[in-house]
């Protein structure tokens, strides 16, 4: 069986220097501006990124669904997503043009009005180019998606801060972010017309047969996107600019958990949709096993990393500026593990896109009922604590249905045991690192350093003696591989001295 993380490989490498570029972006922006332009900024990209998902209404994301079933007409699968997506921008563009000053308003934030009538070109421009990297992946072209990313994300860092540098505003910002989304357009269009040419047109039965599949799956997004982001647009509404800085801080986007998820999701939807169109469903679940392992491997002991240097980490990163955010980031970085669990990808390979639309529905319907009261209760964490439980309800309604689509029970339907052990060794690593940063004060910075590295240590041990994880042979020294290295695994006694 084809493995799913080996070729996700490639798309992490490109994603992951593209996402360093990006995540400097913002590490520049809180030095230049003032806490208040700051928070501005934060406001602009949350429009965007709220509109940004919205707006491709599934049919973007549809190819992963259509390229690998249907290879022979995909140019008019594609031809189809680029017409769609760009009357979607236009119109994102002119509802942005009219509505900047009264969604300034509803933000608590007048300086938002003349961004916001920028950003719709950015948007419009940036929504058709999406197509490129999905066409990419789904037609296995990995290494060349990889590549895609990384140029790109480096190039968007160069446009969006040199005019911050030369004219310090957020204004000046967007200007760049539009001419940068117009060259990585032109490059979309070239790419897409030399790899479909005259295929690449449009088809109007394939487009109902799109939209059929894409608008359930578009309405979920819409709810999806709305239940993830409700918990900020609150906070910006009941507080001005600057205490939402505080607010955005903690809610930090760590760029690895989106590269790696998105990765290895798409790779385990593009495996998953071969192997039932070639008539082999049993495959199905070990992808899902694997996929689930895996990530898990990658973001317990990053969780485990945050909480322990929490505070340090905003101070080394942000400055001195948002003390306040420490307790928010706490709670925050306790959704990255949900990210192990790629429950979308599962359920859009089966075409279930109804059940997310209800699954969001009701994460929504939780957050919007529970926030105020939340918020008043606790402060600003309590937009948090709020989001979580809607995020782990999620995920428990989820993963009930894909139990239900593959004919499993609770027993089959995630690695319980392998999960159990990392789960255990990333909670055990967190004492040395807590005797470690409590028996001795040291500078931010080093001690970000010193605990992440007791840390680390901590937990690489457990996961060994615990056996969730293994060191491969070709690795180990020659006099090892010699008595068979089999008490790693707990099959020998360990070797004598």
């Amino acid at each position: 069986m084809a493995s799913t993380f080996k070729p996700a490989l490639a798309l992490m490498t490109g994603r992951v220097l593209g996402g360093l570029a990006a995540s400097f972006m913002p590490l520049v922006f809180v030095r230049l501006l003032a806490p208040a332009e700051f928070g501005t900024y934060k406001q602009v990209f949350l429009v965007y990124a709220t509109l940004f998902g919205i707006a491709q209404i599934g049919m973007a994301e549809s190819l992963y669904y259509f390229l690998p079933h249907e290879p022979g007409r995909a140019g008019r699968f594609v031809a189809n997503s680029l017409l769609v997506l760009m009357g979607a921008g236009l119109l994102c563009l002119g509802l942005l043009a009219v509505l900047a000053p009264a969604t300034a308003r509803a933000m608590n934030n007048p300086a938002l009005a003349g961004p916001l009538s920028i950003l719709g070109v950015y948007l419009a421009l940036m929504l058709v180019s999406n197509v490129l990297e999905i066409a990419m992946t789904a037609r296995g072209r990995f290494l060349l998606a990889a590549s895609s990313f990384a140029v790109s994300e480096m190039l968007r860092s160069v446009f969006f801060i040199a005019p911050v540098l030369w004219f310090g505003s957020v204004q000046a910002l967007l200007a760049g972010a539009a001419l940068f989304a117009l060259l990585r357009l032109a490059v979309a269009v070239g790419w897409l017309w030399k790899e479909y040419g005259s295929e690449l047109r449009f088809d109007l039965p394939l487009l109902r047969v799109q939209i059929a599949y894409a608008l359930p799956f578009a309405a979920a997004v819409l709810v999806h996107i709305l239940q993830e982001n409700f918990h900020q647009y609150a906070v910006s509404s009941r507080f001005d600019a600057a205490v939402f800085a505080v607010y955005a801080v903690g809610c930090i986007q760590i760029p690895l958990v989106d590269i790696l998820s998105t990765s290895v999701s798409s790779v385990m939807m593009v495996r998953m949709a071969d192997d039932r169109a070639a008539g082999r469903p049993d495959r199905v679940l070990p992808h899902w096993h694997d996929t689930t392992r895996k990530l898990a491997l990658c973001f317990c002991p990053m969780v485990g990393l945050l909480l322990v240097n929490a505070r340090e980490l905003i101070q080394v990163l942000f400055t001195d500026k948002f003390p306040a955010s420490t307790p928010i980031l706490m709670l925050w970085c306790l959704a990255f593990l949900a990210a192990a669990l790629q429950i979308d990808g599962v359920l859009r390979v089966y075409a279930d896109t109804r059940f997310l639309l209800i699954m969001n529905l009701c994460r929504l319907g939780l957050v919007m009922a529970l926030i105020h009261p939340f918020l008043n209760a606790f402060g600003l964490p309590g937009a948090v604590i709020v989001t979580l439980l809607a995020l782990f309800a999620g995920k428990a309604m989820a993963l009930l249905r894909i139990g239900h689509l593959l004919h499993i029970d609770i027993r089959r339907l995630l690695p319980w045991a392998e999960l159990s052990r990392i789960a255990a060794a990333c909670a055990g690593a967190l004492i040395p690192a807590l005797l470690v940063r409590t028996a001795v004060s040291l500078p931010p910075w080093i001690s970000l350093l010193v605990t992440g590295t007791v840390y680390s240590i901590a937990c690489v041990t457990f996961l060994l003696l615990l056996k969730a994880v293994t060191i491969p042979r070709e690795i180990l020294p020659s006099a090892w591989t010699g008595r068979r290295v089999a008490w790693l695994e707990g099959t020998e006694p360990g070797p004598t001295p």
